[in-house]
């Protein structure tokens, strides 16, 4: 078994789990259809300015929430990105124009500094892709309402073919996207302008932030937030086993209020320990390594990856393991998933998991 712990709660994972098929979109899918909300409407939780993993306090003048809705006053950079990287996606937004004339973008698959891949958002020419190789990505200008009106666009992204919708009709259908992953994005580009209602589904990927998959769980243990579920739970709970599986990405986000607890990964076939404790100390098996936590109160950005026993770990940014083998020279024959907190105040959102890559 392989072990990772972090200051807060403990997180084990066996390999394995059975990935569903990504079900049809949705502008109103509920949890159990992999949608998620992208921006809870109170804060920039889950976005990032500059490449940076902890939120800057205050906010960027020219960006605010307020209302449910995010406030771009216009000015230059910084552009606003997702804190995740993505590769395929289904996902809808709301955005207006404050005048006349306006000019922003949006990113898909975009660098951290969200600076390529844009879908133009200038009067006149909505729609338009450009800073980034794709055929197709016209402009549809004529698809867009009048300014201080609400547009509803949504973007699609599969593979190197990507689908867009203005206001519910299909504006264009572009090939050969060139990129294979990247941010989301919006573009501050001297123009005042609000967006709202950010959702998206990871396709491919199956949500684990649902109830009915952790059998035992109480309702006081799923917490209704503008971002979705967010699950805290009390002990031990454990995702019910459908079948058995070696390979996969787990992607999680995580907090905690400073209660000293510990997250875990633990893999079946060998037990190894990282550990990240208050004075900024990490090790696995003597190896030194940095801490990456955020303060109490910030979200934390967590990937595990185990392909044939090698167990990968990131968090912020920073690879805190490469490839540790994990099966001690034994066979990998899967396992399951568990979560327990050992002490309150730990908090998990937006668990989802899909086979890795071989």
């Amino acid at each position: 078994m392989s072990v990772l712990r972090f200051r807060s709660g403990v997180f084990c994972v066996f390999a394995g789990l059975c990935l569903a098929g990504s079900p049809a979109f949705s502008e109103d899918a509920p949890p159990e259809d992999g949608f998620v909300p992208m921006f809870n409407g109170e804060d920039f939780s889950g976005w990032q300015f500059d490449q940076k993993w902890a939120l800057p306090d205050p906010a960027p003048e020219n960006w605010s929430v307020a209302d449910g809705v995010i406030r771009l006053s216009g000015g230059g950079r910084p552009n606003l990105g997702s804190q995740w990287d993505y590769q395929d996606f289904d996902m809808r937004f709301q955005w207006r124009a404050l005048r006349e004339k306006y000019n922003s973008g949006f990113y898909i698959r975009s660098n951290r500094k969200v600076g390529n891949n844009q879908i133009n958002l200038a009067k006149g020419a909505e729609g338009n892709f450009f800073g980034g190789k794709m055929t197709g990505g016209k402009p549809v200008p004529e698809l867009q309402k009048p300014a201080m009106e609400w547009n509803d666009w949504r973007v699609r992204v599969e593979g190197d073919r990507v689908k867009f919708w203005c206001n519910g009709e299909l504006a264009w259908e572009g090939t050969e996207f060139a990129s294979k992953s990247g941010h989301i994005g919006l573009q501050a580009e001297g123009a005042p302008l609000e967006f709202r209602r950010f959702r998206i589904q990871e396709l491919n990927s199956e949500s684990l932030s649902v109830p009915s998959k952790w059998p035992g769980t109480k309702d006081e243990h799923w917490l209704k937030s503008n971002y979705g579920l967010l699950f805290k739970p009390d002990g031990l709970a454990r995702v019910k086993p459908e079948s058995r599986y070696e390979n996969y990405v787990l992607r999680l986000e995580w907090r905690t209020d400073g209660n000293g607890a510990e997250i875990g990964v633990v893999h079946q076939a060998r037990l190894t320990t990282v550990r990240l404790n208050d004075s900024g100390g990490e090790f696995i098996e003597g190896q030194p390594a940095k801490s990456v936590d955020n303060l109490p109160g910030q979200w934390n950005y967590l990937q595990l990856t185990l392909t044939a026993g090698k167990l990968s770990v990131w968090q912020n940014g920073v690879d805190v393991v490469k490839e540790f083998d994990t099966s001690n020279g034994q066979a990998v024959d899967g396992g399951f998933l568990i979560i327990r907190a050992s002490e309150p105040g730990m908090q998990f959102r937006n668990l989802r998991i899909k086979a890795a890559a071989q």
